[in-house]
């Protein structure tokens, strides 16, 4: 994906699908020990919103074991509405749960 120069505030305004690929073992950050994940309808964004509350993350992943978003039952990333952290793992139900909780995260720029 190319992407111009911007700002890091106008980036994550903008809805951008990274990657809707099934094979989430090409996804950058992705390791399957950490995040939980489903079957079904994969997303890797940033500041995307659809569905549920699970699938509002400034930039992360979204799951439903259905074909679509909108009843989403895991995500995770930073910028999190669920339990309105600010970076963690959330698992609903219906897949293969991992943290399903908060987490630290810490990025840098210059």
């Amino acid at each position: 994906m190319d992407i111009d120069p911007t700002s890091a505030l106008v980036f994550f305004q903008q809805d951008r699908t990274l990657s809707d690929n099934h094979n989430i073992d090409t996804w950058d950050g992705w390791n399957g020990d950490i995040w939980s994940w489903q079957d079904g309808w994969r997303r890797y964004t940033i500041g995307q919103s659809c569905g549920s509350h699970w699938d509002h993350n400034r930039w992360g992943y979204s799951w439903n074991n259905e074909g679509d978003c909108s009843s989403n039952d895991a995500g995770g990333g930073i910028g999190m509405e669920h339990n309105q952290w600010s970076a963690g793992d959330g698992f609903g139900c219906c897949g293969n749960q991992r943290r399903n909780g908060a987490m630290r995260v810490e990025i840098y720029g210059r």
